[in-house]
């Protein structure tokens, strides 16, 4: 067997192996064909194997498990989410994406006609928000800047939650998923889930956050993931 024709059983190998990954009904024949294919691409190799070969075959071994690393990562959600949110964090503490602890010039006062439910499927008195600093956050299971974000929102809220109300507002349509994933995590902020929206809670993409202070002027507003468990963030808002 020449080279080349190694090359042709490796692609058809990997065809095959995707060929079970996403049309399952062709499994047992994938099977079949990956043994055979597998069977003969061995015995040549013990026989014709040559040092040059051996590090093509190396050389094809890597691409294969890299293109298989790529297809999970762009057709299996479950494998997706975590491996993106996780980059995502880490980058969240490279100090890149530190949020800011100015205030946004605008002068817009936020609307209280909100209507939220907590998980115990009680209503939110949002007049007795008034009066006070509001960190408000939306965000979604399915979205990995707002998972990676999460956390470090969860560990300011337990810093900063006796002088600060944090509205974390899941736009989940499966309610019962978040909060599992909240609880899953131990996180101790708390979640909400929006039965009518605001006007002042406008948003093209989600992770977004707003801080509102005691006046109700809406003071900061963030689109994207950020790092708010800073210093600089936390003086801000107590500053409010």
């Amino acid at each position: 067997m020449k080279i080349r024709g190694k090359k042709q059983s490796l692609v058809r190998i990997a065809m095959f192996v995707g060929c079970r990954i996403f049309f399952p009904s062709c499994f047992f024949q994938a099977f079949s064909e990956i043994r055979k294919e597998s069977k003969e691409f061995v015995n040549t190799f013990r026989l014709e194997g040559t040092t040059e070969m051996k590090k093509l075959l190396k050389s094809r071994i890597i691409d294969l498990i890299l293109v298989s690393l790529l297809l999970l990562l762009l057709f299996v959600p479950s494998i997706r989410l975590p491996v993106i949110s996780n980059v995502q964090k880490a980058i969240l503490h490279t100090g890149l994406f530190n949020a800011s602890s100015e205030h946004t010039q605008s002068d817009e006062t936020f609307d209280y006609k909100l209507v939220l439910y907590n998980t115990a499927g009680e209503q939110v008195d949002m007049d007795r928000k008034r009066g006070k600093v509001l960190f408000i956050n939306v965000w979604a299971t399915w979205c990995p800047p707002c998972i990676a974000e999460m956390p470090e929102i969860a560990k300011l809220y337990e810093s900063v939650g006796d002088e600060v109300e944090f509205l974390m507002i899941s736009v989940d349509q499966d309610q019962l998923k978040a909060k599992k994933w909240i609880r899953g995590k131990a996180f101790l902020v708390p979640v909400y889930f929006p039965r009518q929206m605001n006007v002042s809670l406008s948003y093209e993409a989600i992770p977004t956050t707003w801080i509102i202070d005691r006046t109700g002027k809406i003071v900061f507003e963030q689109t994207g993931m950020a790092q708010y468990n800073t210093e600089k963030f936390r003086s801000f808002l107590l500053s409010l």
